[in-house]
């Protein structure tokens, strides 16, 4: 679909442009193809050479595509590849503590290479070559093998590459690769979303190669927004992190127009990234050397890493060339590095960055070249950022990341984000991917969604908290709908992030049609939770609204962030309660247990909760003390009574939802959950499926797959007609499983309810728009002409003056 919008841009616009950089050589073949012709041109020979140009467009775009498709996926190849590079049999993967220089010394002696992103005392991972384990002990270093061959892994993963070069169902990011397919997916993206991305070129490698990055903002004049700048791929092995950085373009790209929060987030600011700075060492980890780390200057190669002026020479960097962390004859002595830094410095809006690294699980701010930290405000800040980021990854159902000070890993001077947080004057972090070790730089294919998915929501999270000075959210979205009778509540959250939020500065904004906004402020419920409350209106209008914070800085941010400009609208609804649980009188027809269940411990029942760090102290209800929860009884530790050894089920009874079948109704269920995975030995490892059945219990269709540790109680909505065909035979499922050992399990239900929402038409009302008129006559006579059903009024199976007569009736009394 891309490649065809790519196409459909060049020839309906005129001019394509195709990249296609080559890997032999280094240099770029680009092909402009300018379909506009000059007036002085016959009608005839502009139609030729139109004609001529469009079928080259197309030639050129289909072998470009084939080309890259082939590696995509999307063509299979038939004979997998065999693998070109250097061979290390024999070698291991080996951690080892080291104490002391000489210990260090003799160590990078033995090495093939060292894994660990900075080379000092403490722990680190090697490379070692046949023989030199045996070597440790008489060097007095503890060690333990992390993996007996590294070639194994590398076999494994060039097998798996080809193999999923094979496979027509797989995304871009289920597996990996070169150079050449990552700048023609880049292009792509681009062509494919005009009006919000733009291709340039931030300089060339040693070697010639391009470093392209990609603008990302919205419409309009961008030229006064605040850039976010992320990276990948400084050290060429670290393949990971090309994809993750991809990953968030394509999540912005696809997200405007349909995502509010990344929609907002474009309207403010631009988000440029960088896929891959070091092409020529990415280039040689496909076709020589698959551990290459640094780029290629004289064979030897500078670590791009080591190169950036803030700190450069000190700790952590090494002025020999054949170190990993040879830091280059002087700062930015490497085309690369300095690229990427006359480019941030000529667009002077750079406010924050992220360079993204593999492996070790961490979330690092600065310093790294030597033992300090920011001032003490920047400091709390950098922590509290990260520790939110690390929940946001926990949240999406990834592995833990460990927040920490860079110079708390090893210290190392010359890094990129030291100088993007000291000469740039960025909020910058560095972010080491997975895993933790086992895999180390051969990440599995299989884990690179994973991996970008995780860090996907920790991205938007901190671009938000680097642009603003407060963000404000809505937790489970804005209201759709509002009653007609009650005002609708729901909740809101503000966070301090630039700044902080000045108190009592939270207000609601609201309209009732066309009327004038009204503003009425949030209730505080503590740390940085609100209320708001929608009014009542007429069934079928519309209440736009819209929410404001102050900052003490004297910033107010809105959400959505154009506020009464394109704020959010709910539409009133009548509301009838179709049923209701407040879990208070018992367990009524509920389920607890069903045939098949395993868990041991934690199973689901209706009782009052004793709090735990896991599991809530209260239930929902106000007033109340009851709620379905697996396993009510704290115990002697954490893990005492949480969801053990299986899966626990909890099953509604059954409720009606037919009435939904009629026009203008909608079924929708809401109730409050809470669900906590993230504590224990294997943190985030389970999840809780929620599901919906029409014909009670006999088919089950997902509703929610729900990782979020939020430790609160949760509302949530859907309506039904949006899974399945509301009917009277609905039950719903809430499945609690610990499939993982270690895995901490607990999760609470209350307050279920199931609302019939919306605007009961009239009988004579055709297009159920609240009124009736001219257009509802037009409906009936054609519907009466068709013996459409619906028109015939007294349901006698016959279309006569009759129904005529009675639609005439009902229409002249309303």
């Amino acid at each position: 679909m891309m490649y065809a919008n790519l196409l459909t841009a060049a020839v309906a616009g005129g001019t394509a442009a195709v990249c296609c950089p080559r890997e032999k050589g280094g240099s770029e073949l680009r092909l402009l193809l300018d379909t506009s012709l000059p007036r002085s041109r016959t009608n005839h020979q502009e139609g030729r050479m139109l004609r001529f140009a469009s079928r080259t467009v197309v030639l050129v775009s289909v072998v470009l595509a084939a080309a890259s498709w082939a590696q995509v996926g999307l063509v299979p190849e038939s004979t997998p590849q065999q693998d070109p590079r250097r061979r290390v049999d024999g070698h291991q993967l080996v951690e080892v503590r080291v104490n002391t220089q000489s210990q260090l010394d003799a160590l990078l002696g033995l090495a093939e290479s060292v894994w660990s992103e900075n080379i000092g005392l403490g722990l680190l991972d090697v490379q070692l070559p046949p023989g030199a384990v045996e070597k440790l002990p008489e060097l007095g270093i503890p060690h333990r093998i992390l993996h007996d061959d590294v070639q194994s892994l590398i076999d494994a993963e060039w097998a798996e590459i080809q193999r999923r070069n094979t496979l027509r169902d797989i995304s871009w990011y289920e597996n990996y690769h070169n150079y050449t397919n990552v700048i023609n997916y880049l292009n792509t993206l681009a062509a494919a979303h005009p009006t919000l991305a733009t291709i340039e070129i931030a300089g060339q490698s040693i070697e010639g190669r391009n470093i392209p990055v990609i603008r990302i903002t919205a419409p309009g004049d961008a030229s006064a927004r605040p850039v976010v700048f992320i990276n990948g791929t400084q050290h060429a092995r670290e393949w990971i992190s090309t994809k993750v950085v991809m990953y968030i373009a394509e999540s912005l790209l696809t997200g405007y127009g349909s995502d509010t929060r990344v929609t907002d987030l474009l309207n403010e600011c631009e988000v440029i990234i960088a896929p891959i700075v070091n092409p020529d060492g990415f280039v040689y980890t496909w076709t020589n050397y698959r551990l290459w780390r640094k780029n290629r200057r004289g064979g030897y190669g500078v670590d791009l890493n080591r190169n950036w002026s803030v700190g450069w020479g000190g700790a952590g960097s090494d002025g020999f060339t054949s170190s990993e962390v040879y830091r280059g004859t002087a700062p930015f002595s490497e085309p690369e590095t300095d690229a990427i830094r006359s480019f941030v410095e000529s667009d002077g809006r750079v406010v924050a960055a992220i360079d993204y690294h593999s492996y070790s699980q961490l979330i690092l701010w600065p310093w790294s070249y030597d033992y300090l930290d920011p001032p003490a405000d920047e400091l709390a800040r950098f922590t509290d950022v990260a520790y939110a980021m690390r929940q946001e990854i926990l949240n999406a159902g990834g592995v833990p990341y460990s927040p920490q000070p860079s110079y708390d890993l090893y210290l190392a001077a010359g890094v990129a984000s030291d100088w993007f947080y000291g000469a740039a004057n960025a909020f910058a972090y560095t972010i080491e991917l997975r895993d933790d070790g086992f895999y180390g730089f051969e990440l599995p294919p299989s884990q690179i969604l994973p991996t970008c998915q995780e860090n996907w929501p920790a991205f938007l999270y901190f671009a938000e908290q680097a642009i603003r000075p407060v963000v404000i959210s809505i937790p489970g979205g804005a209201p759709a709908t509002a009653s007609t009778d009650q005002p609708t509540v729901f909740n809101v959250t503000i966070s301090d992030a630039a700044s902080s939020y000045e108190p009592g500065t939270g207000m609601l904004h609201y309209r009732v049609g066309s009327s004038s906004f009204t503003s009425a402020p949030l209730t505080s419920l503590g740390g940085g939770l609100f209320q708001a409350a929608l009014p009542s209106a007429p069934c079928g209008s519309s209440i736009d609204f819209y929410i404001t914070a102050d900052s003490t800085d004297g910033r107010t941010v809105s959400l959505p962030s154009a506020g009464p400009d394109a704020p959010f609208t709910a539409t009133a609804v009548e509301i009838t309660i179709a049923f209701e649980d407040n879990m208070e009188s018992g367990t009524g027809a509920w389920i607890a247990g069903v045939a098949g269940d395993t868990a041991t411990t934690g199973q689901w029942e209706l009782a009052n909760p004793q709090g735990t760090a896991a599991q809530p102290e209260d239930d929902h209800s106000n007033p109340g003390t009851m709620c379905w929860v697996t396993g009510a009884l704290a115990g002697s530790s954490l893990g005492t009574y949480d969801v053990d050894n299986g899966a626990t089920t909890l099953i509604t009874p059954r409720l009606d939802a037919s009435p939904a079948q009629a026009d203008g109704i909608d079924a929708w269920l809401v109730y409050y959950r809470w669900y906590s995975n993230d504590q224990g030995a294997a943190p985030n490892s389970d999840s809780m499926p929620i599901e919906i059945s029409n014909d009670d219990g006999a088919t089950w269709t997902q509703l929610e797959l729900v990782t979020e540790n939020l430790n609160r109680w949760e509302r949530r909505e859907f309506n039904i007609a949006d899974f399945v065909t509301p009917t009277d035979q609905i039950r719903v499922r809430f499945v609690a499983r610990d499939l993982s050992p270690g895995s901490i399990v607990e999760a609470a239900i209350d307050d279920v309810r199931l609302e019939l929402r919306g605007c009961a038409c009239a009988p004579a009302d055709m297009n159920c728009d609240g009124e009736l008129n001219f257009f509802d006559v037009l409906i009936f006579l054609d519907l009466f002409s068709a013996s459409d059903p619906a028109a015939d009024f007294n349901n006698d199976g016959e279309f006569n003056f009759f129904d005529v007569l009675i639609f005439l009736d009902m229409f002249s009394n309303g």
